[in-house]
């Protein structure tokens, strides 16, 4: 095979490489779901999401109806989602929330155990303590170094005063 090394087909090939990327990232997203499933709104956001991955306004949109989707379909969209905002407490907690409602226990763990210290935000660490208590049903041992973690990650955040209080 002969290459060609002028400019044009320079150019030539990083348009299609662009195109191939483009390509890619759409397959990636719209066979998350049926698009028939998604909104008209859902729909855009997703083209503002592949054109545009910082547009953190549309992936709040998308994601919003990602989460009421099977968890093999919303996965792949938090995850894409959190490589772009790992420290989104609201997108970790809109993922953990979705697991959830799924009953997927195991995922919710490790979804904790993937943010709560690199995303110390304090309603994070109180589903992280809801989970503990209500779910998980752990011994007073295990809570108490929970709180003991929560607290060094939270530190004097005004919005942990209420947990600060639990723990004395």
């Amino acid at each position: 095979a002969q290459v060609d090394a002028s400019p044009r087909s320079s150019r030539g090939s990083r348009a299609t490489h662009l195109f191939d990327t483009m390509a890619l990232a759409t397959a990636q997203i719209t066979t998350a779901w049926s698009t028939n499933a998604k909104t008209a709104r859902g729909v855009r956001m997703e083209k503002r999401v592949i054109a545009t991955p910082l547009a953190a306004d549309a992936w709040v949109v998308l994601l919003a109806e990602a989460a009421e989707q099977k968890a093999a379909d919303y996965r792949p969209l938090f995850e894409r989602c959190v490589k772009h905002f790992p420290s989104a407490a609201c997108v970790w907690y809109q993922w953990i929330d979705a697991e959830q409602r799924g009953n997927h226990l195991s995922e919710m763990e490790a979804l904790f155990k993937r943010c709560l210290l690199h995303c110390p935000h304090v309603e994070l660490w109180r589903l992280y303590l809801h989970y503990l208590r209500h779910v998980k049903r752990v011994e007073s041992k295990e809570l108490q170094q929970a709180y003991e973690v929560l607290l060094e990650a939270v530190g004097m955040d005004v919005g942990a005063g209420a947990l600060w209080s639990e723990y004395v």
